[in-house]
């Protein structure tokens, strides 16, 4: 078990909305959507995630990068989904925060 452990680098991804609908922010009746993801994966391994789509004047950043990464991006796929896309450094096990950041037009 232990052994699996160290083989493993874990990745906790914090996602948070800037702007949310229109009503809700000028009504303050809402917080801005949080999303937490847990997951691991092998060394040398890529890890990517699909933030889902977003319009032209919308998009994502990476406010807070993990603090060990080989490549660590936002990338725009077919003109409106955004991927995140991970790679640890080659052999590092651990764990590694990183924070991406939405924003979202307001209607």
């Amino acid at each position: 078990m232990q052994k699996l452990i160290r083989l493993t680098t874990v990745l906790l991804i914090l996602i948070s909305v800037e702007a949310w609908k229109k009503e809700n922010v000028e009504n303050n009746s809402a917080s801005i959507p949080t999303e937490y993801i847990k997951a691991t994966i092998n060394p040398n391994s890529i890890y990517t995630y699909n933030l889902g789509s977003f319009g032209d004047e919308e998009g994502a950043s990476i406010s807070n990068q993990p603090s060990s990464f080989r490549v660590s991006k936002l990338q725009r796929t077919d003109g409106v989904n955004v991927i995140y896309t991970y790679i640890p450094q080659p052999k590092f096990t651990g764990t590694v925060n990183i924070e991406l950041q939405a924003s979202l037009k307001r209607t």
